[in-house]
């Protein structure tokens, strides 16, 4: 049983979906149910089980126009009354979901024209109206400032809505029937041209006067194109194509000519002189090169002459294809198609698909022939070197920024040369033609030519971290240029005034300096993964909070994993990134709470700059654009010292991160500090940030709590939740089950064990899973603990489980049980506690580190 719901659920992932097996109903009813990103619930399933290994359903969701079937077993499988069963069955499911099709999309059209009656005219001067240089047609306004445009049939009733934001943002309302369904730019009828877009249309009917039609996509032409002849049978018909020539599919194109070929009509596809910007549509060659080019190019359209233009292709794309023959081709390991080839002197390597590729190859056209390519045939020749580099080639290592390669380390300085610098244990050097393949990305700023012999001293001017953090702080610089172990993740944070977007902006330069070396925090799992894809740092400014699954996304970035997502959301195939990159955070609170978050951080608290002290931020960057180079210099020379002591490193315990606990322990021997401190200012730093974490988990506090008048507990997890549910407080983040509560404890373990608390779990006995909590004597200092109260007969409190050193009370259904209020109303006397072991290990070890 448990197999069908997953096999199931797989199938309908498979399809672009996702639901849980754990959720799945198999009862051969319709059930409903959403993605992340919908509000009402447009997704729908449903499960028949006929057997012990035979099921069948279906599934689908109207927003997304998906549907597909399921069956167990092959068609040959099943027996003659299974297949009768299904078949009826079948039957009996298409007629309900087209009725709930129906439904669903006349509900949105009610909604619609509700909406649609209570919004107000748009003017001409809204953002989007104005950024694409076109009128106002007949379009309302809501009251978020969004532009709406109505969905019609040849009746004019409205099926649903589309919005457009100030920022040209589009989004139809859930529930929308785009199908067949248009809006209308009423002129005259002697023409009618269709297009995608509403700003297209517009720019095509101020060109030429005519109606146009707005189809919203290229899949919904063919029934558009029906829909008009039938409306105006006796108009010309003239397809307005977009050219997508910069996506990997031209889709706009393919669909328009596949349309106008299947029904005899006319095809006007927009060319430009200058494809600088990318344009793809009718708007762009308006904004570009005015509305009477955009007449003259709809004036010329023409029905699609298959031989006379597959040949006039052909000849491009041969004398393309030749021009990169004797380019390398190759793919790296998630796929990607690349091309390096010789360039001014230098060798480059390009993603193929890059505007980068393709301004070099028709360049390189335009040397030879002086013409420009076909933007069809450059994408047929883009389309044939991919499918080589990727199935007639070797698969290859690419890298970004940075490269461990056997015993060096190569650093891409992102300069118009490709030169990189090469770091061993025996020094470093410029190169001009790197061993590795690195790619690079817009947003990439070259490194510095970095000088010698500099003190790395100097940094500390630039950068405001307290003295005791400055060796942590060196070391997870140096760490960034190490490709093949995991990154330890950076956090500061500081009030107002402690410069921490300058010092983490500092930091960004020395080793990957971008065209924006500060990021926001991403709102979506895609946004941080398009981040950490295009940048060898993700360097993320003024955060104020982190969800768990956001701390969780970034601790599996900064240690390494691979991520599956659609490739560009509109097929079944899966792109899988494999992403590792150091990661630096800011913000004025400290914002890691989760603990396996804290357990794989450095977080630094920067202090307040004094009025005296201060400098404006265009001196300091002035004053370090003058240092760079020797910054950059000394920090690589660091680098080299630091890699000549590690194969020496030995430690005697490996503490979590050990890969950097190993490198700042190298660092430490080739800077020769004074004091051999290191491992005991991480193991402070990394202490502290739990102790301090400690005070966010609700589940963390109501076992302090609980333990405070206990010296050991035994019982199971489904008697534990019971009991510390009433120590729990009113913050969110409680466990809903007892399942949960475990899960919650076997993340926090380290962290009680700084509390004096020692966990162990027991084996599954008839009441369930056995937990026993043990409170251990801390070697730092003893908890004091709270009165503990005595029960009515004036003894100690065993009704309460308060236990003697010698006694092990287990807690059972039939145990009496008094809230915990009456022993400890005051939730600061767990807060202190946690207080007071942050500063027992705080001092202690830092005394160690003195005394060292």
């Amino acid at each position: 049983m448990i197999d069908i719901l997953q096999k199931f659920s797989a199938a309908i992932g498979e399809a672009g979906l996702n639901i849980p097996a754990s959720s799945i109903i198999s009862d051969g009813v319709i059930y409903r149910f959403k993605q992340d990103s919908d509000k009402g619930r447009p997704c729908w399933y449903v499960l028949h089980i006929l057997g012990a290994d035979t099921a069948y359903g279906a599934f689908g969701c109207h927003k997304r126009g998906i549907k597909g079937n399921y069956c167990s077993k092959d068609n040959k499988q099943l027996t003659s009354q299974e297949k009768a069963t299904i078949t009826d069955a079948n039957k009996q499911l298409q007629k309900k979901i087209e009725a709930e099709r129906k439904a669903y999309h006349a509900k949105a059209a009610k909604n619609a024209i509700g909406l649609w009656n209570k919004a107000s005219i748009a003017d001409n001067d809204h953002p989007y109206l104005l950024k694409k240089k076109v009128k106002n047609y007949g379009l309302k306004l809501n009251s978020n400032g969004d532009l709406i445009i109505p969905l019609l049939d040849n009746e004019n009733n409205i099926h649903g809505l589309q919005f457009i934001t100030p920022d040209g943002t589009k989004k139809f309302l859930t529930g929308t029937n785009k199908k067949g369904h248009y809006y209308l730019i009423k002129g005259s009828t002697d023409k009618i041209y269709i297009a995608e877009g509403y700003a297209t249309g517009a720019s095509i009917h101020e060109a030429t006067g005519f109606t146009t039609i707005i189809a919203f996509d290229a899949g919904n032409l063919l029934l558009v194109v029906q829909a008009i002849a039938k409306k105006y049978p006796s108009s010309q018909i003239i397809i307005a194509s977009d050219n997508d020539a910069y996506s990997k599919h031209n889709i706009g194109l393919e669909k328009a000519t596949e349309v106008a070929r299947s029904i005899k009509t006319k095809l006007a596809i927009p060319q430009f002189k200058s494809t600088e910007t990318k344009p793809t549509d009718f708007n762009d060659l308006m904004q570009l090169e005015g509305l009477v080019e955009v007449k003259r190019q709809l004036d010329n359209a023409d029905y699609v002459k298959d031989d006379e233009e597959q040949k006039h292709k052909s000849t491009q794309a041969e004398k393309l294809l030749n021009l990169v023959e004797n380019i390398e081709l190759f793919c790296d390991k998630q796929g990607v198609a690349y091309a390096s080839f010789e360039n001014k002197g230098h060798r480059e390597t390009w993603a193929i698909e890059s505007s980068k590729f393709q301004d070099w190859l028709s360049a390189c056209y335009w040397k030879k022939y002086n013409k420009v390519p076909n933007r069809s045939a450059l994408q047929d020749v883009l389309n044939v070197i991919s499918g080589r580099a990727r199935f007639d080639n070797s698969c290859q290592n690419v890298y970004l920024r940075v490269a461990n390669v056997g015993n060096a380390i190569y650093i891409d300085l992102v300069n118009e040369n490709w030169e990189v610098i090469e770091v061993t244990a025996n020094g470093w050097n410029i190169i001009k033609n790197s061993p590795v393949k690195f790619k690079r990305t817009k947003n990439m700023l070259d490194l510095p030519i970095p000088e010698k012999g500099a003190d790395i001293n100097g940094l500390w001017r630039f950068l405001n971290i307290p003295k005791q953090s400055q060796k942590l702080i060196l070391a997870f610089l140096l760490e960034c240029f190490r490709s093949d172990t995991p990154f330890i993740i950076l956090v500061l944070h500081g009030l107002q005034g402690s410069a921490k977007s300058i010092t983490q902006t500092v930091m960004r330069r020395l080793i990957d300096p971008s065209t924006c070396n500060l990021r926001s925090a991403p709102k979506k799992s895609e946004d941080l993964l398009i981040t950490a894809a295009n940048n060898w740092i993700v360097s993320l400014d003024n955060i104020s909070h982190l969800s768990a699954s956001q701390q969780d996304e970034l601790c599996s970035i900064s240690t390494g994993g691979g991520y599956s997502t659609r490739t560009l959301f509109t097929t079944g195939d899966e792109s899988v990134l494999d992403i590792k990159r150091p990661v630096i955070m800011n913000g004025i609170d400290n914002f890691v709470t989760a603990q396996d978050s804290i357990d794989r951080s450095i977080i630094i608290e920067l202090p307040i700059i004094t009025d005296n002290g201060r400098k404006t931020e265009a001196e300091i960057y002035e004053e370090f654009d003058q240092e760079y180079p020797k910054l950059f210099g000394a920090l690589l020379d660091a680098l080299v010292a630091t890699l000549k002591e590690l194969p020496n490193v030995k430690l005697a315990s490996k503490p979590r991160m050990a890969d950097f606990a190993m490198l700042g322990s190298a660092l430490e021997k080739a800077q020769n500090w004074e004091n051999r401190s290191f491992l005991n200012e991480y193991e402070v730093n990394r202490k502290e940030n739990v102790l301090t974490a400690m005070e966010h988990s609700p589940v963390v506090l109501a076992i302090i709590e609980f333990m405070q008048i206990r010296q050991r507990y035994e019982g199971t997890y489904r008697e534990l939740y019971k009991i510390l549910s009433d120590y729990k407080s009113a913050a969110c983040g409680w466990p809903q089950s007892s399942r949960g509560l475990a899960n919650q404890i076997k993340r926090h373990i380290y962290a009680l064990k700084l509390v004096d608390l020692d966990i162990k779990f027991g084996n599954r006995q008839k009441d369930g899973y056995y937990i026993y909590i043990y409170k251990v004597e801390n070697k730092v200092h003893q908890v004091h603990q709270v009165h503990q109260p005595s029960n009515s007969n004036g003894s100690g409190g065993e009704l309460m489980g308060v236990l003697r050193d010698s006694d092990v009370h287990k807690y059972t259904t039939s145990t009496p049980y008094v809230h915990p209020v009456s022993y400890c109303k005051d939730r600061e006397n767990v807060l202190g506690v946690l207080g007071e072991h942050r500063n027992a290990y705080c001092l202690s070890n830092k005394k160690e580190v003195a005394e060292s």
